[in-house]
């Protein structure tokens, strides 16, 4: 019997690790739902206004950056795409929290699903990184919100984003990817290679991931990750001159609303 669920293990391994991630997030997702609605009742109405807003903008910012602005590299196998989806999501974290940041995550993940051209393999490694990146900067930068916070807390979310892409494409997503994609035949996924030297269909894990998906998410992490701290003092500025007019607004209705009790 023991030997009957090991070889079903073995089998079906790329499924059940699929599976298990998809439950984690779930978990992940649900817990942040929760928490966000117990904090969210607590705010006052300009707060409530200001979240929800700011969410909306940094959710939909996501998505038109996953659409639009994406391309790849010749370096790279041509199934990378480069793409600058969570530039809004590291500013929406420090912003709002990981909580809300976590929300951007789900908004975004759902409305591109429909444009999945990868068996939604592309979208749950995003949603894998998004959620490392996310989580490891944003918990660093509410406990340090200095200059300097910010650029330590970049650091961290751009060496999660590489371990994590290297770890994740290792385990799930290259063997999901050739499942799911291509069948289960190796060969195709490997002519996909040919850029990466000494690739056969015995190496083509551990060479894709030193040779492709490392290279590519350091690049393409840094690149964010820069951007976001040239960025951010602006956006925050931004984002506290909105927090004021809001909040002017809500003193001047609850004047006006003890001029009518009055």
């Amino acid at each position: 019997m023991f030997l009957n669920f090991a070889d079903f293990m073995k089998e079906n391994k790329t499924t059940i690790m699929i599976i298990m991630m998809i439950l984690f997030f779930v978990g992940l997702v649900v817990l942040s739902f929760v928490y966000f609605f117990k904090s969210f009742k607590k705010k006052k109405r300009g707060e409530k206004i200001r979240h929800m807003t700011s969410i909306a903008i940094f959710a939909t910012l996501s998505i038109i950056f996953y659409l639009t602005l994406k391309f790849s590299l010749p370096i790279f196998p041509s199934f990378l795409k480069i793409n600058f989806s969570n530039l809004p999501i590291l500013l929406g974290g420090f912003l709002l929290g990981p909580v809300e940041g976590m929300i951007i995550i789900l908004i975004r993940t759902v409305a591109v699903i429909p444009f999945s051209g990868t068996f939604y393999v592309g979208e749950l490694a995003d949603l894998i990184i998004s959620s490392a990146v996310l989580l490891i900067s944003s918990i660093i930068y509410v406990k340090h919100k200095t200059r300097k916070g910010a650029l330590v807390s970049l650091a961290f979310a751009a060496l999660a984003w590489i371990v994590v892409g290297c770890v994740a494409n290792y385990f799930i997503l290259v063997p999901a990817y050739i499942t799911l994609f291509f069948g289960g035949n190796v060969n195709v996924f490997v002519s996909m290679l040919e850029m990466i030297p000494g690739v056969n269909e015995s190496n083509y894990n551990i060479r894709y991931v030193l040779f492709g998906a490392l290279p590519f998410n350091a690049l393409l992490s840094l690149g964010v990750s820069i951007i976001t701290y040239l960025v951010y003092k602006r956006m925050s500025n931004l984002f506290h001159l909105f927090d004021k007019k809001i909040y002017k607004d809500e003193l001047e209705d609850e004047e006006t609303d003890e001029k009518k009790v009055a």
